[in-house]
């Protein structure tokens, strides 16, 4: 039987305890995310997590079995939550350094890579790897964030956004190659339980 293993970090503290880990990642999403759930008591004691953790602390996940860890989420610490018997971490992946303010400003026939530039003379430390074209006739910062620029963008173009190490990939959807699923309907397939025909 494996036994199941785990090491969370959230700023400098190493969890102990926890309740529940959920990581989601999807080209459908814009960043990749991760919620903790802790107990808010142990042993009839308040434990008080949430004054040794606070937004934007950065969070490492690995988890795995018998001792042997993988690392499965890298990140920050979005926002938090408590509710009844529970302190809830909601995590984020690096575009959550994306949530800074951007200057206002109205772009008259930006591309997309023009909407990107702009956003990193605020945001710096990224690199675009950016092959989707797409243009505006007109594209207005307005209290928006880098985040919102590029959720805009995700749902209006609908190309496929995600950071991989501190580069910012930009691509049409359907272009690029995960990797590949080799499927055999006499080994992949339970036959136990199932009716196929």
């Amino acid at each position: 039987m494996y036994n199941m293993c785990w090491e969370i970090i959230v700023g400098q503290y190493t969890l102990g305890l926890i309740e529940k880990v959920e990581i989601t990642r999807s080209v459908e999403l814009l960043s990749d995310i991760a919620t903790i759930v802790l107990p808010a008591t142990a042993y009839n004691t308040v434990l008080g997590e949430e004054k040794k953790i606070k937004r934007g602390d950065i969070v490492s996940i690995s988890l795995g079995y018998d001792d042997v860890l993988v690392k499965e989420f890298n990140g920050f610490v979005q926002s938090i939550t408590t509710d009844g018997g529970s302190f809830t971490l909601h995590c984020e992946d690096s575009l959550y350094q994306y949530r800074k303010a951007l200057p206002n400003i109205e772009l008259i026939n930006p591309t997309l890579k023009d909407i990107i530039n702009y956003v990193h003379k605020t945001i710096t430390g990224f690199t675009v790897d950016c092959d989707y074209e797409w243009s505006y006739e007109k594209f207005v910062f307005q209290n928006m964030t880098g985040y919102d620029v590029l959720s805009k963008i995700q749902k209006e173009a609908n190309p496929n956004i995600y950071l991989k190490g501190n580069v910012l990939h930009i691509h049409p959807k359907y272009i690029q190659i995960f990797g590949t699923a080799n499927y055999d309907f006499a080994i992949n397939i339970d036959s136990v339980g199932t009716d196929l025909k």
